[in-house]
């Protein structure tokens, strides 16, 4: 599998969890709700929008959260419906900036 594979994957998920940095802001540009199987993450801008969620590394913790997001369809379209911020010219910009220099 590539990376178009996992983003093929993620793209169509109802939710992920994991525990990779890189996932948590690939599912939050996909708009994918991501379960962040740590007690602390380097990327809490998702967290703080209600996008990602923290849920440790315990089965109860994940399995809590999971359970909430198969039992209730709502709260996933909920979570779906948050704005996402994400800077879509990043690319752009990162181009002009290796440019200039």
């Amino acid at each position: 599998a590539d990376y178009l594979d996992l983003l093929g994957l993620l793209s169509n998920a109802k939710f992920c969890i994991t525990d990779s940095g890189g996932i948590q802001k690939e599912s939050l540009a996909l708009n994918v709700p991501c379960l962040i199987t740590r007690d602390t993450t380097e990327w809490m801008d998702a967290v703080d929008a209600g996008k990602n969620f923290l849920v440790g590394n315990t089965t109860d913790g994940i399995l809590t959260k999971a359970n909430e997001f198969l039992d209730d369809e709502t709260k996933l379209i909920e979570v779906n419906q948050r704005p996402v911020n994400i800077d879509e010219k990043v690319s752009e910009k990162l181009m002009n900036t290796v440019l200039l220099n």
